[in-house]
Order: C-alpha cells, then sequence, then structure tokens
C-alpha cells in the first residue's frame, strides 16, 4: 500500500523590492514669493515629483492689493494655474493688482 501524498506547503507570497527613492532630479523644489505680500502661515517652497501638476498654492495677503495669480517672474513672466506642470526646481512669484 502507498502512503498518501504529503500535503502542500502553502505557497509564501511574492517578495516585492522595495522602490528606490527618488532621485534629487526627479523632484521639483518651488520657491514661492509673496512679492509684497505676506503669508497668514505655511511653507515658502513645496516639493513636488517632476513631471506632476502645480496644484493649490496659499494665497499671500496684502493690504490694499487684489491677489492677480501665480506667475515665472517677479514681473512679467508666465500665468501659472493649478493644473501648469512643474518639470524642474523653480520660483513663482505672486502678482497684485491695486484695489
Amino acid at each position: 500500500m502507498t502512503p498518501p501524498p504529503a500535503p502542500e506547503e502553502p505557497t509564501a507570497p511574492a517578495v516585492t523590492t522595495p522602490q528606490p527613492i527618488t532621485p534629487a532630479e526627479q523632484v521639483a523644489k518651488v520657491l514661492v514669493s509673496a512679492n509684497g505680500g505676506k503669508f497668514k502661515a505655511g511653507k515658502k517652497s513645496i516639493y513636488i515629483a517632476a513631471g506632476t501638476k502645480l496644484g493649490k498654492v496659499q494665497v499671500p495677503a496684502r493690504a490694499g492689493y487684489n491677489f492677480k495669480g501665480w506667475y515665472t517672474a517677479k514681473t512679467g513672466g508666465k500665468k501659472l494655474s493649478a493644473s501648469t506642470t512643474i518639470t524642474k526646481t523653480m520660483k513663482i512669484y505672486a502678482h497684485w493688482t491695486r484695489k
């Protein structure tokens, strides 16, 4: 008489290798300038993965002025939006219009 086969050992779950830490060149630092205004609180720089959207940035306040938006230069420059893709480290500037 042949003995019954041994029960199969349960299979171990697959081993996953942790993802490597993102290299510095794949992280974009966005320096935020209130350009004459003041932030209530919060950081003056944002770190995001390069190639992702800027997202919502805290709006500073400035007495006697309305916030116009975020731009790529202190005066002039290109207007940015929450959907702007950030590909590298950069500085953004608040622009203002007098009330």
